[in-house]
């Protein structure tokens, strides 16, 4: 008998406490789930401080009633426990599953962002610094690229070179590749 009187304040404040804990900390997005647990913590307190009043012997000091008293009492502290288990699992779950939603978003984010580059790299934009003189294209390094290399590299084409009529004239006149003689 001694052994709750002077146990069940300590747990009981212990139990309290936990339960101003989750009652605090509630948020739209764990509402159920830590109030339920601060509830049962208070319950579970409650049934501390007056488990000593049930567990009191009666006057005829019979040792199975005691015996009993005491077998229910610690049982339904366990189902309280058990309760409060099944809660913190459930909030726990609860807190892992906003984090897998946090990182999927960022996830999201970021593959939407290499989405958006590759499409950039593969349709050339913008100004592009070519010589003037050798037609070579100043790429983000600083270096100097053959014009064919450089669109290859920040595009999806391919070249295959042939020779345009005016080049062909110029460069092998001794040739007919003009495409309209060719009948």
């Amino acid at each position: 008998m001694v052994r709750p009187l002077t146990i069940a304040p300590f747990s009981s404040a212990i139990c309290f406490l936990i339960c101003y804990s989750f009652l605090s900390s509630l948020t739209h997005s764990n509402r159920t789930f830590c109030g339920a647990a601060g509830l049962l913590t208070g319950s579970m307190g409650i049934f501390l401080l007056t488990g000593p009043l049930l567990l009191r012997a009666p006057g005829d000091s019979n040792i199975f009633l005691i015996g009993l008293r005491y077998a229910i009492y610690y049982i339904v502290i366990l189902v309280f426990e058990i309760c409060w288990g099944y809660c913190l699992l459930l909030i726990n779950g609860q807190r892992v599953e906003e984090a897998l939603r946090a990182t999927e978003k960022k996830l999201r984010s970021t593959n939407h962002q290499l989405e958006k580059e590759i499409r950039e790299r593969i349709t050339l934009s913008g100004l592009l610094p070519i010589c003037w003189h050798c037609k070579k294209i100043r790429d983000d390094k600083g270096y100097w690229n053959h014009l064919e290399s450089y669109i290859e590299t920040h595009s999806e084409a391919d070249f295959s070179h042939s020779i345009c009529p005016e080049c062909a004239d110029e460069l092998y006149p001794e040739l007919d590749l003009d495409e309209e003689n060719t009948d």
